[in-house]
């Protein structure tokens, strides 16, 4: 679904009177007819209610008209509806209403912009369908679960893996790792969710960064295993020291030097970050 702001928009959604300015109606009031357009039974319409905020997203195309703002509606037949903007995520709920509500546009945005005129000299104007239900939008946390199980399916590592020296898969590929605009069209969350949860060594989604934008998971066990051999290999190494309290800064091709190669640099620097904190030179500071 995507919003732009044309003519008819910028005029409808700034001029509370636009049908009695484009009916060229008299100010004090006057009568005239509504009748239904031709196509009136074949046309189809859902009413969505957003916030301000929301609004403000889908009219804004960055001065770039031919790139309007994307939402998107997502969910498996057996999942509930949400809709995501660039940044959040909304439960999409559908509110029944007892009024029928007809629908109606500036001549010419749906016909060719005649205004004709009945039998009593009355200005007909055109309703174009009708709905009796909009969509309700409420802002939830982006849900994560089905990343989560995703990642599980292709583990780069597990305990035992790392115990007897086997890597789960090196390979780079689609059988092995998950693009990022795959993982976005089966999430329920918005992209910079979806980006902060994979990216964020925070948070509680375990995702090792491999290839260009794929990704694949680690299972937890072979985190804290992989750290335990990462401290006792650096101290081991004579070049670090754990008893100050000043910090000790350890990079992941450090890290690979001195573990002798065990583990993919890319699992060294997922586990450095997590445990210290994230810098685009994946140097990792630990304090003790």
């Amino acid at each position: 679904m995507r919003g732009s702001k044309d003519a008819t928009t910028k005029e409808t959604e700034e001029d509370a009177n636009w049908f009695q300015t484009h009916y060229d109606l008299k100010p004090d009031g006057e009568t005239f007819a509504l009748h239904y357009d031709a196509d009136f039974h074949s046309r189809k319409y859902e009413l969505l209610e957003v916030s301000d905020d929301v609004y403000e997203q889908l009219m804004d195309t960055n001065g770039d008209e031919d790139t309007p703002t994307t939402i998107e509606f997502k969910g498996e037949p057996d999942e509930e509806a949400v809709l995501c903007t660039k940044t959040k995520t909304f439960v999409v709920k559908r509110v029944e209403t007892s009024n029928t509500l007809l629908l109606c546009a500036p001549p010419g945005a749906l016909d060719d912009g005649t205004i004709e005129v009945d039998e009593n000299g009355r200005k007909i104007a055109k309703t174009h369908a009708q709905v009796s239900s909009h969509l309700d939008l409420t802002e939830i946390a982006p849900r994560l679960d089905k990343l989560k199980m995703m990642l599980e399916k292709k583990f780069m590592l597990t305990k035992s893996s790392v115990e007897e020296e086997e890597e789960e898969g090196m390979a780079d590929g689609d059988e092995t790792s998950y693009g990022f605009d795959f993982l976005l069209s089966k999430v329920q969350a918005s992209e910079m969710e979806l980006k902060d949860a994979l990216e964020n060594p925070s948070s509680l989604i375990n995702a090792v960064k491999v290839g260009e934008n794929r990704w694949r998971g680690i299972d937890e066990e072979a985190i804290e295993y992989v750290l335990g051999i990462v401290m006792a290999s650096a101290v081991e190494s004579g070049k670090y020291d754990f008893s100050r309290k000043e910090s000790v800064e350890i990079t992941a091709p450090e890290a690979f030097e001195f573990t002798d190669k065990k583990f993919p640099i890319e699992v060294l620097d997922f586990v450095l970050r997590k445990f210290g904190f994230n810098n685009s030179t994946t140097t990792t500071t630990t304090t003790t």
